[in-house]
């Protein structure tokens, strides 16, 4: 569904129920945090984030410094995830491009990183799409892949807008062309996530690129479809329970066939911030009143609405006393985003425990075998949170700004 939101692939091995539950308290849950007023708590969180993002800009120039080393840790340890091919390369193009816009990391080794990293982007593209003469500038339709054309082009976008880099241009354009294209057949509808398949999130991306992209042009014919996509939304894809978008549709009638989920929720705030941000505070806060849970030692946004009760799937990842991870995570960029000053103090502290807390899992008693978070993410050392897709997801968390340009 939401390629961000995914952080559940396959199992790997099984350890006993309290190995298990143990892992997924420890990475989790923290003590609570003080109720404090928002700016103040908004100050504290973002000393927090600082220190983290640094920290995860250090990992990722480590990580970026030995490309062939990277490749192969993400076929190796990202392979089960969904669009596991794609996002360990955009995620961290979209975070270093959001540090560059604020004026920070805009060195020539971490713009040719991102070079890399959206060419490798581009390999996945192709892989998944297959245009004619395996060209992307011979694709003539998005062959309902919104999901890996949008979240490519968005990183193009962001690259282009972040660095001022021209190189992509051709690609930049062409592919814009094809999502606009789309855009105007759907008037406003969601495109298909897959052939066939239509989870409305996934037209944010694409909103987002073409936000970013009608400024790094100087093109203001794009707004009328991101409005009426906008709309579309308020009109025709609303959870009338919540007042929330539904997470999946109907393809053909776009009738709501699934209610809305905290994974999609958190990544379409974070994203929509961007776009437009009456919006995205529309959304907020009904987020806020049917999916933030404050329980006795931790809290953070569900993966399901009013306490109802869902199994953990590939997109919420693992589910841990009603709190999503995926939700939880993302929750991360929208509480800040949104100036909700306590919620993402809290989010950020329980955070910092999560480092503290996979470093004791690495203990050598446990004879240098990895343990599993939700049965089936192996936690490695070397991460932040753990593993690989983890952090790429994190570090877009933390570092994307909803003011891309000024």
């Amino acid at each position: 569904m939401i390629g961000g939101c995914a952080v559940a692939p396959r199992p790997q091995q099984v350890y006993s129920l309290a190995m298990k539950w143990t892992v997924l308290i420890m990475l989790f849950l923290s003590v609570p945090a003080a109720r404090a007023g928002d700016q103040d708590a908004m100050k504290a969180a973002e000393q927090l984030r600082s220190s983290v993002l640094s920290d995860l800009v250090s990992r990722f120039d480590r990580l970026l410094a030995d490309e062939k080393d990277y490749t192969r840790k993400v076929r190796r340890e990202c392979k089960g995830f969904p669009e596991g091919d794609l996002f360990p390369f955009t995620f961290p193009v979209l975070a270093y491009a959001a540090l560059i816009s604020r004026g920070g990391a805009a060195d020539p080794g971490r713009i040719e990183s991102m070079v890399w990293l959206l060419e490798q982007a581009r390999q996945a593209v192709l892989k998944r799409v297959k245009p004619p003469d395996n060209n992307l500038m011979k694709l003539d339709s998005y062959g309902g892949e919104a999901v890996y054309l949008c979240q490519y082009h968005l990183a193009l976008s962001a690259f282009r807008v972040a660095t001022g880099d021209k190189r992509f241009d051709e690609v930049l354009h062409h592919v814009a062309e094809v999502l606009l294209g789309a855009l105007k057949k759907t008037r406003g509808q969601p495109l298909e996530s897959f052939p066939g398949i239509v989870y409305p999130f996934d037209t944010l991306p694409c909103l987002a690129s073409m936000n970013l992209y009608a400024k790094a042009t100087s093109n203001s014919d794009l707004r009328p479809y991101i409005e009426e996509h906008l709309h579309w939304i308020i009109a025709r894809g609303m959870d009338k329970k919540t007042g929330l978008p539904a997470s999946k549709v109907d393809r053909k009638t776009y009738a709501r066939l699934a209610p809305p989920r905290g994974c999609d929720l958190s990544y379409r705030v974070a994203l929509t911030a961007g776009i437009q941000r009456s919006e995205a505070i529309r959304v907020y806060k009904p987020y806020v009143k049917h999916f933030w849970k404050e329980l006795l030692v931790a809290a953070g946004f569900a993966e399901w609405p009013d306490d109802r009760q869902g199994k953990a799937d590939s997109d919420s990842g693992p589910i841990i006393m009603g709190l999503g991870m995926a939700a939880s995570g993302f929750g991360l960029a929208a509480t800040r985003l949104m100036g909700d000053g306590p919620r993402f103090l809290r989010l950020m502290k329980q955070l910092v425990d999560v480092r503290r807390m996979v470093q004791t899992l690495q203990s050598p008693e446990r004879g240098g075998k990895p343990a599993l978070l939700g049965n089936s993410i192996a936690v490695r050392p070397g991460y932040y949170t753990g593993f690989l897709f983890g952090d790429c997801a994190l570090f877009f968390a933390l570092a994307w700004s909803d003011k891309l340009v000024p």
